[in-house]
């Protein structure tokens, strides 16, 4: 059986992604945000943040301030915070 590495697939359609559509697009943020939960389930933490923070970025720039889809790429970098001690206490 063929072992595919999810991360790997994920990062390549995401490069996909950025060339047809720019980084500023919430299909592109849709994907920083899968790819940061696929690391955040296997516990790489540190590798997890820098794609929430880029899906945060790209939902702003794309779809505001107050889009749902912002509050849940919110929601899972506030999850990263625990395992690094991102914010302050």
């Amino acid at each position: 059986m063929l072992r595919v590495n999810e991360s790997q697939v994920r990062k390549s359609a995401l490069s996909i992604r950025e060339k047809q559509l720019g980084e500023d697009h919430p299909d592109v943020a849709k994907a920083y945000n899968n790819i940061g939960l696929v690391l955040q389930t296997m516990g790489r933490m540190d590798e997890a943040k820098p794609y929430f923070t880029k899906a945060v970025d790209s939902y702003e720039a794309s779809l505001g301030d107050s889009h749902p889809s912002l509050a849940t790429s919110l929601n899972n970098l506030a999850g990263c915070a625990p395992c690094q001690r991102i914010f302050a206490p």
